[in-house]
Parts: C-alpha cells; sequence; structure tokens
C-alpha cells in the first residue's frame, strides 16, 4: 500500500465523486467517520467464577471469591465478533485535486498490523452453577464466544499477548472533518492467519474483515469494496462529501 495514486485508486475517487446515489450532500464542513470489525466461527464456553468455603469448620458457604475459574468448551461454534490485527492507511483527497494527502497509517510502523478489530461483548446466555468440588463453588456461570476478554483473560494464559482494539490508534472510530467536495480513503489489510498469534488461537475459521462509513452520524454506501474474507486480503473504499 503506498501513497502513490494508482489507475485503481483514480478509477475509485473518480465513480466516487460522480456518484449520486450513495453518498451525502450538502455544503459546508462535513465529517466522515470509518469503523472496522471481524467476524468468523468461534468456540463457545460456559465459564463459572470460583469461590470457596474458607471458614473452619467448614459451613457449605462459599464467602471467598477466588482469582480462578472453571472453562469448560461446548461442542457447537457459533459466528461473533473476532479480534484480528490488519494494517490501516487513511488518506484525504482535496476537491478538485487528486494528490492523497496522508491523514493516519500503520503501513511504515515496526508493527504494520497494531490496528485491531474490535472484541466479542456478548454473553450468549446465563448457566445454572456448576457442582462444587470440595470446598470450591461455581457460580456465576455464563456461556460466552472463545473471543471475549472473558474468555481470553480468564481461561487462557494469553491474556497479556491481546491488544486493545483500536482503528489507526483510536479505540472505536477513525473520524475526519473535511469540506464539500473532499474524499476521504480508507485501505485495509488482514494479517496473514500464520502470523496473527496469538489472535489466530481463539478462531475456527477463516476471518472477514469488514468496514462500515458515516458522514455526520448517518451511513452511507463509499466506493469501492468494503470487506475481505480472503487470508491476508485487503480492500480499498473511498467516502466524498458534495
Amino acid at each position: 500500500m503506498r501513497k502513490v495514486l494508482t489507475a485503481i485508486t483514480a478509477t475509485l475517487i473518480l465513480a466516487s465523486t460522480s456518484c449520486d446515489t450513495t453518498q451525502p450532500t450538502g455544503g459546508g464542513s462535513q465529517v466522515i467517520t470509518i469503523t472496522a470489525s471481524a467476524s468468523g466461527l468461534v468456540d463457545v464456553w460456559q465459564i463459572w467464577d470460583t469461590w470457596a468455603d474458607t471458614d473452619e469448620p467448614e459451613d457449605f458457604v462459599p464467602d471467598v471469591k477466588t482469582v480462578f475459574h472453571k472453562c469448560v468448551l461446548q461442542p457447537d461454534p457459533v459466528s461473533a465478533s473476532v479480534p484480528w490485527p490488519y494494517s490501516a492507511e487513511i488518506t484525504l483527497i482535496r476537491a478538485g485535486t487528486t494528490d492523497e494527502i496522508p491523514l493516519r497509517s500503520t503501513v511504515d510502523d515496526t508493527d504494520p498490523f497494531s490496528s485491531i478489530t474490535p472484541y466479542d461483548t456478548g454473553v450468549l446466555r446465563t448457566v445454572p452453577d456448576a457442582p462444587r468440588e470440595g470446598r470450591f463453588y461455581f457460580l456465576d456461570g455464563r456461556e460466552v464466544a472463545a473471543t471475549t476478554r472473558d474468555y481470553i483473560d480468564n481461561c487462557t494464559n494469553l491474556g497479556s499477548s491481546f491488544g486493545d482494539s483500536n482503528i489507526v490508534g483510536e479505540p472505536v472510530e477513525f473520524s475526519w472533518e473535511v469540506e464539500q467536495g473532499d474524499t476521504i480513503v480508507f485501505r485495509a489489510r488482514k494479517q496473514l492467519d500464520a502470523e496473527a498469534n496469538p489472535y489466530q488461537s481463539v478462531v475456527s475459521t477463516g476471518v472477514v474483515l469488514f468496514s462500515s462509513y458515516f458522514v455526520d452520524g448517518r451511513g452511507v454506501t463509499p466506493a469501492g469494496t468494503t470487506f475481505s474474507a480472503s487470508d491476508g486480503g485487503g480492500f480499498t473504499a473511498s467516502v466524498s462529501t458534495r
């Protein structure tokens, strides 16, 4: 991915500036926002917090919550949000020009795949307490995808190896104020499955990286491609204002 206008990018930009059906209209400044996420087929786990009965004599009432968890793999995976590393490059093309002005990029960083899509945050369902084992009680059961921090932090020893979700360093989304006729170009590329340690350890099948675009908070359809399902694949999309 280079900051040089290629024939493909030129075609994409011409398309984005000539289409009246998907791009916003209206004079003055506007804010273009980009988000990125990923999904895949993910294992499901049941997790319980571990409590202990520490009273002497034992009174069969758990009174201390430990740092340990009981984790049991379930048979059927589900489609869920997946944290996945990707490279990202965002440029600006001012109205009436073809030069791309770099806004934010990870491409030339020491770690070009430092952008990470969001973790899954849902609870699939709550589950009953598991049978106690001696003085240990397993409470507050829930069923979650393996791509939640709940599973990663409490059921693996890899929690500290997973980075925080971000898009070119921004926690949730990237936003930029533009003027009438300006274009924002977004290029993204997934890290190869074999290189995405330890993220591939929590995903059962191939990951789809996709993106969404908004102008002043309203969803819009950009020119170009907004997702990639291939291993190490990428895409380029652009949004223009009128």
